[in-house]
């Protein structure tokens, strides 16, 4: 959004833009709706079925900075990831 179109900061570079709504009973009130988050970037990709060798090659032939992927051995998604000190560390959820 620009300036001047009306937009508000509202914090950490969410922007929006104020409307008025009509509620029942004839209420009229101001919503917000959030139109853009800066600094999200949206991806889509196919989770695949792997085991922890499979996923670790994976991850460090692609050198992104996770790599999220169905795990064999627990029948979940499980996240690998780089931690700061240069280590792996995956985050296997409980169901």
């Amino acid at each position: 959004m620009r300036a001047g179109d009306g937009a508000l900061p509202i914090a950490n570079g969410v922007a929006a833009k104020p409307s008025v709504t009509s509620a029942p009973g004839g209420v009229v009130r101001d919503t917000v709706r959030v139109t853009r988050v800066a600094g999200v970037r949206k991806t889509r990709y196919a989770v695949k079925p792997m085991d922890l060798d499979d996923a670790v090659m994976r991850f460090r032939a692609a050198g992104e900075p996770f790599l999220l992927f169905w795990s064999v051995e627990t029948e979940r998604l499980a996240l690998l990831f780089e931690r700061p000190d240069g280590r792996l560390g995956l985050i296997d959820p409980e169901s």
